[in-house]
């Protein structure tokens, strides 16, 4: 029989707010690597952000980074690679529109972080380390294309930052929930686009996902799903009435004991 997908945001999901997990959600989802149960990683966060988490829990599929902007298998070069990004004329524009309000400006490559200034809280989810830092105005330090683009504003001025994210044609922006930053998103480059792209180079259906997340960038890998859960915890309008919500919240293994309650085939 073949065994289901197990698509699994991170932050407000999988990890609490310390940023963490159980040793029972850790030992439950090893149990379903080992199983050969795909367990599909699914964050905005870069690869590099990830890596302690895949390899803690021991996992063995591709990933979903960036908000579906990057799909790759870290342990299968020959895997088919996803990617979308934003041209460096797009972020040189967006930089010079916004510099005057913006507190904190970043960008990322493959191998390259570019900021007008550190930022230590945004590292948390970027981090600097195995990368190449330049530090500058980003109208003129970033030459490539980019997977990134994140801003911290005052609040009162993401109305104004909004308006100049939506001047420019072929990319978006929304806010990070109750956070001080939000980003630049390419419209057809979420997380569900990404699940739907796996599904098509794994061969796999959409009755065969069990999905889970608990933000609006979650919403378009749920609706891919055959299986879609809110977390509890959540806060978002559209996932408490659209979606099955989890038994628990996060810091209760809510992931684990639905899927638990979901597959019986589950003896561990």
């Amino acid at each position: 029989m073949t065994k289901p997908l197990i698509v699994v945001d991170l932050d407000g999901t999988l990890l609490d707010e310390k940023g963490s997990y159980s040793a029972r959600t850790r030992d439950f989802f090893r149990k379903l690597n080992e199983e050969g149960y795909p367990v599909i990683l699914a964050s905005g966060r870069p690869y590099r952000a990830m890596k302690r988490i895949y390899e803690d829990l021991r996992c063995h599929a591709p990933v979903i980074s960036y908000n579906g902007a990057y799909v790759f298998h870290p342990l299968d070069p020959s895997f088919p690679v996803f990617e979308a990004s934003f041209d460096a004329k797009t972020i040189n524009r967006i930089y010079d529109k916004t510099k005057g309000y913006v507190n904190s400006f970043m960008a990322e490559s493959r191998e390259i972080i570019f900021i007008d200034h550190e930022d230590q809280n945004l590292a948390r989810y970027f981090p600097y380390y195995d990368m190449e830092i330049r530090v500058g105005p980003l109208s003129s330090t970033v030459t490539e294309a980019t997977f990134t683009c994140l801003f911290r504003c005052d609040p009162k001025d993401l109305g104004r930052l909004k308006e100049d994210c939506d001047s420019i044609d072929g990319i978006a922006w929304r806010a990070w929930h109750n956070s001080y930053y939000s980003e630049l998103y390419i419209p057809n480059a979420h997380k569900g686009a990404a699940l739907a792209y796996l599904l098509r180079v794994m061969g796999r259906d959409k009755a065969d996902v069990y999905a889970f997340g608990d933000s609006e960038n979650d919403i378009p890998m749920l609706l891919e799903a055959g299986h879609p859960f809110a977390m509890t915890n959540n806060r978002t309008p559209e996932l408490m009435s659209s979606f099955p919500l989890t038994k628990k919240p996060v810091d209760e293994d809510g992931v684990m004991m639905t899927l638990l309650e979901e597959l019986p085939s589950l003896h561990f």
